[in-house]
């Protein structure tokens, strides 16, 4: 069976399909930062967003943003009303959307969050991850990608020595998404 467009067609309709969904995923990322939402602490002894105020263990080094998005599993998807909580603090709001919340690294607390728009829910947990690993990471899978215009996009990593750093930074990732089902 043959096609009734052509190759030539073809070439130029992919790059538009591409940027037109380029521009939904983009458009559907973008929150306001000046409209960032702050938690609300769940315990009296706290300082601002401090909820660990006091202890001497657990060093607070200051208010952390991160944006929240929601998903169908394949597109961005706006206007989930979503709740950040755990038993320290909670944040509500709607996506895409900014979230201050406090960074006390590798001991920052589980949140959940859970967010809902037209019958569908998602829910997932807030974790502190290593951004200083996730960060050689991303420098690495760029460094096999390929000769500029190949299609070649292979990429082998050999772990070498430790995969933690003492020096390594840990905090909530820049971006959270949280897909509906």
């Amino acid at each position: 069976m043959t096609s009734i467009i052509g190759p030539s067609i073809r070439l130029l309709l992919f790059p538009l399909a591409f940027a037109l969904l380029a521009g939904c995923v983009n458009e559907a990322l973008e929150a306001d930062p000046s409209a960032a939402v702050t938690i609300t602490p769940k315990v009296q002894t706290t300082d601002g967003i401090d909820v660990y105020r006091g202890r001497g263990d657990v060093l607070f080094r200051g208010p952390r943003m991160i944006t929240v998005v929601t998903s169908n599993g394949l597109l961005p998807v706006k206007g989930a009303s979503c709740l950040l909580e755990n038993d320290l603090f909670e944040a509500r709001f709607t996506t895409p959307a900014y979230v201050r919340l406090p960074d006390y690294g590798q001991t920052s607390p589980l949140a959940t969050v859970t967010c809902e728009l037209d019958g569908r829910r998602g829910v997932e947990t807030l974790q502190p991850i290593n951004l200083s690993a996730f960060e050689r990471d991303l420098r690495a899978s760029r460094v096999g990608q390929g000769f500029p215009g190949s299609n070649s996009g292979l990429t082998i990593t050999f772990p070498i020595g430790p995969r933690e750093f003492p020096s390594d930074q840990w905090g909530y990732p820049d971006v959270f998404g949280v897909t509906l089902r």
